[in-house]
């Protein structure tokens, strides 16, 4: 069963574990460095932050351009990044998978993050 969608139960480090494909697959999200995991970090309001690792493990960049996203219908993440805007379709304690309902393009090729249509994130 979902949880309930709220800051407090979304709030923690997530990783970036897989991409949804157009066409519905999964596919393994690509981590640079080889110690430290992409991860997107909530906090217990309306802010989120994505740090990503470049091959040497150094921070690539993080953005908090998510610092008003609120919950559009009760499970759309909205007005946050493209990478975590989208309806929720499953929240679980450990799984979060959001559907972005259209393709997405990133450009992250060494990521495998070209474009996509949703995303998979894990809470360890």
């Amino acid at each position: 069963a979902n949880l309930p969608i709220s800051f407090n139960n979304l709030a923690g480090n997530w990783n970036v574990s897989k991409l949804i494909k157009a066409d519905g697959s999964q596919e393994d999200y690509i981590n640079l460095c080889p110690t430290q995991k992409d991860y997107v970090k909530f906090y217990t309001y309306d802010k989120m932050e994505f740090y990503q690792f470049y091959t040497n493990c150094n921070p690539l960049y993080m953005y908090e351009q998510c610092a008003n996203f609120y919950f559009e219908e009760g499970d759309i993440l909205s007005n946050c990044a493209n990478l975590v805007d989208g309806k929720i379709i499953k929240f679980t304690a450990t799984e979060l998978i959001i559907d972005y309902q259209e393709t997405r393009v990133f450009g992250y090729i060494d990521n495998n993050l070209q474009e996509a249509n949703g995303i998979v994130l894990i809470r360890e």
